[in-house]
């Protein structure tokens, strides 16, 4: 509920990205930042270790206290910069160039607890890259133009493109159309690179239909009763109210047949969230190929135990809580949005069902005054869990140019205030049929239209434009977004925000 909420509010947020990062070390001296809880006292810096290329994209850390509160600082030992010097996320920026490989140290400092992170700067290197374009269903997208650095070169027939002799850190352009998709600052040898384009439906298709039995016999009309498909390649789920139901798995890829589990749920909702759990059950290892329909499903349910989750919303500076969402999640995808709580209240304790192997998410969505939205989720929450702290964090807000700006090309600076780990989806459009369209992917806090004129796409005269920018992290740097079709990271926590567009005129 929570991801289509926001995907309805934007639908092209669903183009941006998918990946994560690792613990830090941590060096923990005694009591420092403050006691909270029981056990000692930590802090960690994600990611650990990594590497970069000189004059390559900023990289961002975020760091994590446990059983500890008080402010993180920050600190750098050796070539690059660092900003923000405060607060719970830096971003590193390498260096222009250095001579040869070359370590910095990234030290972050709350009370007597330290913990860093290493961070190997390479000299600019000419590597083959051989990547791929993909929809979002991970299908490979065919005879599109794929501009990086100074070369440009067609897709074949899977989506699979080479280029030799790429000079790191680099700019990979995706064309498809008058539609282009711009990665900053990429490094890796294989970049995935979405389609510019939003595929409308996955390639292939199959059907599920069965039945459901146990808990409150259907139709119950106090209940709600659900059914949810999980895959690797797809999940999806159908409202239940009769026998028998109706599942359509979609899904990409090469895989002419897909195998998956059949989960049904049945809840009794209270003032929009769930007041208890009256059945579950499992249908493992049903298999659908591409045009089947496969029927005789039966998913018997048993009542499971009853659990709770419970915590607390903590809100930036200036930032209004608007909603509460709840969800049941299984470790194969499958996922039931079983509740949302429409209350400002910052505490939250919240029935889930116990002893099913599931978890549970909790996503919190407020409001920041002229801006847009800011949006929180935090997965992976046991039954049973108790003090969980989900911030809402100030969202990203616009610098330059103004909104009605004049004047604006190839060379004008768009620029924003930063949203912490954040990977930054820029959308420039323009309602004219046929004008072309920009996406630019980049961990700066800046940007410019992409100058795509050798490819024949060139930037109307006097044309009125919009930008709107979409922040989404965790993200450690734009390789790590290319390294798949994921829409959103994999972390437990994740943060992004909907920021209200601004206009512009073309030079």
């Amino acid at each position: 509920m929570f991801i289509a909420r926001c995907l309805t509010a934007v639908s092209f947020l669903c183009l941006v990205l998918g990946c994560g990062g690792s613990s830090g070390s941590n060096h923990n001296g005694g009591g420092g930042g403050g006691g909270g809880g029981s056990g000692n006292a930590s802090l960690t810096v994600s990611p650990s270790s990594t590497t970069v290329i000189a004059g390559g994209s900023p990289v961002n850390f975020s760091s994590t206290l446990v059983n500890a509160s008080g402010n993180v600082s920050w600190a750098l030992s050796g070539p690059g910069s660092i900003d923000p010097s405060t607060g719970s996320s830096t971003t590193y920026t390498p260096p222009a160039s250095v001579a040869v490989a070359t370590t910095a140290t990234l030290t972050a400092t709350s009370g007597t607890l330290t913990a860093s992170a290493s961070i190997t700067v390479n000299p600019q290197s000419i590597i083959t890259v051989a990547g791929s374009v993909r929809d979002t269903f991970g299908t490979g997208i065919a005879q599109v133009t794929v501009l990086v650095g100074s070369q440009h070169t067609t897709t074949d027939g899977t989506g699979a493109f080479s280029l030799e002799g790429v000079t790191t850190p680099y700019d990979a352009s995706v064309v498809q159309g008058s539609a282009s998709r711009t990665y900053k600052g990429l490094t890796r040898p294989d970049p995935i690179l979405l389609s510019p384009t939003l595929a409308a439906s996955p390639p292939k298709h199959g059907t599920v239909n069965g039945s459901v039995s146990g808990g409150d016999p259907l139709p119950a009309a106090s209940d709600k009763t659900q059914v949810a498909w999980g895959s690797p390649e797809t999940v999806t789920r159908t409202v239940v109210t009769s026998n028998p139901w109706t599942l359509s798995p979609g899904w990409g890829g090469a895989s002419a047949s897909i195998m998956g589990n059949v989960h049904a749920l049945q809840w009794t909702p209270t003032s929009g969230m769930p007041a208890a759990y009256n059945g579950y059950g499992l249908n493992p290892g049903v298999s659908v190929a591409n045009g089947a329909n496969v029927t005789g499903v039966a998913v018997a349910m048993t009542a499971p135990a009853a659990s709770t989750v419970s915590g607390t919303i903590a809100l930036g500076a200036g930032v209004s809580l608007l909603f509460k969402d709840l969800s049941i999640d299984f470790a194969d995808g499958a996922s039931f949005p079983v509740g949302t709580d429409l209350g400002g209240a910052t505490a939250f304790s919240y029935a889930v069902p116990g002893g099913i192997g599931s978890t549970a998410t909790v996503s919190a969505s407020g409001m920041y005054p002229g801006t847009g939205g800011t949006f929180t989720r935090m997965s992976g929450l046991a039954p049973g869990s108790t003090g969980t702290s989900i911030t809402l964090l100030v969202p990203t807000t616009y610098s330059a140019p103004l909104d009605g700006a004049t004047g604006v090309n190839t060379s004008t600076d768009f620029t924003w205030t930063p949203l912490p780990g954040a990977v930054y989806l820029v959308s420039i459009f323009s309602t004219v049929a046929g004008a072309p369209s920009y996406g630019v992917l980049t961990s700066a806090t800046s940007t410019r239209i992409p100058d795509l004129s050798g490819l024949g796409i060139t930037l109307p005269a006097s044309a009125t434009y919009s930008w709107a920018i979409q922040p989404v992290a965790p993200w450690a740097s734009v390789d790590d977004l290319a390294g798949g079709t994921s829409t959103f990271p994999s972390a437990g926590t994740i943060h992004f925000s909907i920021v209200t567009g601004r206009k512009f005129t073309t030079q």
